[in-house]
């Protein structure tokens, strides 16, 4: 259930260009967040910036009540987030929306992030080794320098490949150039990803191909966080129709089934 409360910042730290990863102290709503979820963070102390800013979880330890946040400074709101200092306290809303659902099989699991979006894949990768599961990670990256928490998501992957744009670190291409290779020599029983919409859209279309289960976690702009502005709304198919119904990031998302979303909209 969500709840707006002060959070204890426990630290604050950098750990890319304009990438911080912020831990804080919330023991109440803890050990209630799955994976996936968002909380809608109010990045300063006075009005301006007006509106709150959409985190996903990256990590949580519910034993410690402590729950981890990896954001992109993009403006004004996260830069105020990033010179927020341990002992301060930060407004959370949260948690929010619908995050990961694990499907029950013999096979492993695939996570493929790519940028930021590698954030929420950290929790859900706890999850599935908590369970006993073998995961194989794909990063994609622009750089060397832009391939965040690595050492992190080898705590949990029994395997794992950096892809980078430009070649500084693992192979050189994009994330989903490895994809098929994965599927083909693979028993799989789902793919979970999170990044940017043309990635989402590749990795959608092989797991389909394929016929892997697959989630995705969808990055929009939103306002209010609980479904009220409708600034975050998203085109999804119908079942058994050829028509289509829009669907809230916030509240129906932001994981949704491949096969849901429609990904050539105009």
């Amino acid at each position: 259930m969500s709840q707006q409360m002060q959070a204890r910042i426990l630290f604050n730290e950098q750990v890319g260009p304009d990438v911080f990863r912020m831990v804080v102290e919330a023991p109440e709503i803890a050990k209630e967040v799955k994976s996936g979820q968002f909380f809608h963070v109010r990045c300063g102390a006075e009005y301006d910036p007006l509106l709150r800013r959409p985190i996903s979880i990256h990590q949580y330890r519910s034993k410690t009540g402590e729950l981890f946040f990896l954001y992109q400074v993009k403006g004004k709101g996260t830069a105020l987030l990033s010179q927020m200092r341990p002992g301060e306290y930060v407004d959370l809303m949260g948690p929010l929306g619908n995050g990961f659902s694990l499907k029950k099989g013999n096979g492993l699991y695939v996570l493929v992030g790519g940028g930021i979006g590698i954030a929420p894949l950290l929790s859900v990768a706890q999850d599935i080794k908590k369970q006993g599961f073998e995961i194989v990670t794909l990063l994609g990256a622009q750089s060397r320098s832009h391939v965040y928490v690595e050492d992190d998501f080898r705590l949990y992957s029994d395997q794992i490949f950096i892809w980078t744009v430009d070649g500084s670190s693992g192979l050189k291409g994009l994330v989903t150039h490895m994809l098929p290779e994965v599927i083909r020599t693979c028993n799989i029983n789902q793919i979970l990803t999170c990044g940017p919409h043309g990635m989402l859209k590749e990795v959608a279309q092989q797991a389909m191909a394929a016929n892997i289960p697959c989630q995705v976690s969808l990055e929009e702009k939103m306002g209010c966080g609980v479904g009220a502005c409708l600034s975050c709304a998203c085109s999804i198919k119908v079942p058994e129709d050829s028509a289509f119904t829009y669907k809230k990031v916030c509240v129906d998302g932001p994981v949704f089934e491949a096969e849901e979303v429609i990904w050539d909209e105009e």
